[in-house]
């Protein structure tokens, strides 16, 4: 009964020898091959092209957004409110002539949708993910201009339709927004969902 388990093995040893065949046993012999056979060093970046700089732009391309707001000033100026008149969206006024936070979240998440509306005075908008400011907008034109940082409306003024432009961060969300004067509030506009 104790080797009864070896009767079993020469089919399995036969099984095992017909898989291997010469392709495979080729690559595997070349697995021991020294590193050096397989890329030229002549190819191979340096400290002169791979500089920590470098390495830390790539590191931010995840969190750098392409984004089709408008930067200064907007042509949308919507009929009523923005958050009444698309669902989901949250505001934060401030009257504060220096940036103050409208959201200040640590913990991944995405970005979905933020902009600024003008009351009287010129308002602006910084968007900050992980900790890099990655946009900023000013909305200078008439009172009651948005100027859209993150995602875009389209439609009629009265119904307009968000469309968001998702935008992923790691670590953190910050979104501050300040007024030119303090009698003309700045109201921030965004929605953004957080991720586990």
């Amino acid at each position: 009964m104790s080797g009864s388990f070896l009767l079993g093995l020469p089919g399995k040893i036969g099984t095992l020898l017909t898989r291997l065949s010469d392709t495979r046993a080729t690559k595997l012999d070349n697995l021991d091959a020294a590193v050096t056979t397989r890329s030229a060093a002549a190819t191979a970046l340096s400290t002169v092209q791979w500089t920590s700089a470098r390495a830390a732009k790539l590191d931010s391309l995840a969190t750098v957004p392409i984004t089709n707001g408008v930067v200064e000033g907007s042509a949308f100026t919507p009929d009523a409110a923005l958050d009444t008149l698309v669902s989901g969206l949250t505001t934060a006024s401030t009257s504060s002539t220096s940036f103050a936070d409208a959201v200040n979240y640590t913990g991944p998440g995405v970005l979905l949708f933020a902009a600024v509306k003008k009351t009287a005075q010129n308002t602006t908008m910084e968007v900050i993910l992980d900790g890099v400011t990655a946009i900023s907008v000013v909305a200078n034109g008439s009172s009651g201009d948005t100027a859209i940082a993150v995602g875009m409306l389209c439609g009629p003024t009265a119904t307009p339709i968000l469309i968001p432009e998702p935008i992923a961060f790691r670590t953190s969300l910050q979104i501050r927004h300040k007024t030119a004067s303090a009698v003309a509030p700045s109201v921030a506009i965004y929605r953004y969902r957080e991720t586990a």
